[in-house]
């Protein structure tokens, strides 16, 4: 499998997705690594281009990056909040051209279906 065509970032929902999907990896000749990754990352200019290098430079070798916020060193004002945010940051980062993202919810709301009583499924 190319990476390079394959440029899909994979923020992980849980460590132990991490874990359980490494072997699986593995058998495809792929290895992993867990990227932490804050706002400041990608705020900053010098910072953001050396993520993009570090981040392509993992897919050129085969290594598909598990990209997850850094929670030990964000505070609250400065947290991205939510994967999805996250994984679309980072997809804009390596211009990929598409970004799946997994869910339990039935498709695309019009508000937060948790906090809305009145959603509309628009797809």
């Amino acid at each position: 499998m190319n990476l390079m065509n394959f440029r899909l970032p994979l923020p992980s929902v849980r460590w132990a997705w991490f874990k359980c999907t490494k072997p699986s990896l593995r058998a495809e000749g792929l290895g992993s690594a867990q990227v932490l990754l804050t706002h400041a990352d990608l705020a900053d200019r010098e910072r953001y281009l050396n993520a993009r290098s570090t981040l392509l430079t993992l897919l050129r070798l085969g290594v598909v990056p598990v990209i997850n916020e850094n929670d030990t060193v964000v505070t609250e004002e400065i947290k991205f909040g939510e994967n999805d945010t996250l994984a679309a940051l980072v997809a804009n980062l390596l211009d990929a051209d598409v970004l799946v993202i997994l869910t339990d919810q039935k498709g695309l709301y019009t508000a937060d279906p948790r906090k809305d009583p009145a959603p509309v499924l628009s797809m």
